[in-house]
């Protein structure tokens, strides 16, 4: 379904551009794009004042339609896979949701967290990302441009012995994903006893993903759930 995008009656004089407000099926009111004044120039939702030198909302134009972008229907393909493992298999527990806008860059990014059922010591999330280039890319359809969205899966666990547990969880991950590139972070409070180590074990999918790859999602959320289970198993 289309979304009815709303415009801030603030431009942003030192960039040329709106910003767009949208809301779907009565949902909150979230930043999504911005459009330059030569895109809405031509589509009538403004008009250029020349006796005040100034731009102006045209007052019969209320909102515009768009199609959902790449990044709100691969959001959604993963919303649903992953809400249907919860609510329906009762495999997983959604644990967090985080849908951001980055107002300094105008970028977006989504994450949804979970865990297996019982089982909250080991997390996992996707973690989708878009920048301002890749959403005005594709938004205003950019000749040559690169739109898309950027995908990592993260794996979170509290470990007691790093030089072993380490390399276990990075084993576990170069089985599932040999050709991705493959991050481990570790964080612990210095000089507190017994020292405990926050890792963060992440996949990095170091290339544009868009809707070609929305039939993919089913198969990788069910290997994450793979994932999760053997990463449970060391952890325990």
């Amino acid at each position: 379904m289309s979304n009815i995008l709303y415009f801030y009656e603030s431009p942003v004089m030192a960039t040329g551009l709106f910003m767009f407000l949208t809301s779907s099926q009565g949902n909150a009111m979230e930043c999504i794009a911005v459009l330059s004044y030569d895109r809405l120039l031509h589509s009538g939702v403004i008009r250029y004042d020349s006796d005040n030198d100034r731009y102006n909302l045209h007052k019969k134009a209320g909102s515009l339609m768009f199609d959902p972008t790449i990044y709100d229907n691969l959001k959604v393909g993963f919303e649903n896979h992953l809400y249907d493992l919860d609510n329906l298999d009762e495999l997983i527990s959604i644990t967090d949701r985080k849908d951001r806008l980055e107002m300094a860059g105008m970028s977006r990014e989504f994450m949804l967290q979970f865990c297996l059922r019982d089982c909250p010591e080991v997390t996992s999330e996707v973690v989708l990302s878009t920048s301002l280039e890749e959403l005005a890319t594709e938004i205003l359809e950019i000749p040559g441009g690169q739109s898309g969205c950027r995908l990592r899966l993260r794996f979170n666990m509290i470990i007691k012995e790093p030089a072993l547990q380490c390399p276990a969880i990075s084993s576990v991950l170069q089985q599932s994903w040999p050709e991705q590139r493959r991050v481990q972070h570790i964080h612990y409070i210095f000089e507190e006893q017994p020292a405990t180590y926050d890792v963060t074990a992440e996949v990095h999918f170091d290339r544009s993903v868009n809707e070609e790859q929305m039939g993919d999602i089913p198969a990788l959320c069910d290997h994450m759930v793979h994932v999760l289970n053997e990463l449970v198993q060391l952890h325990h």
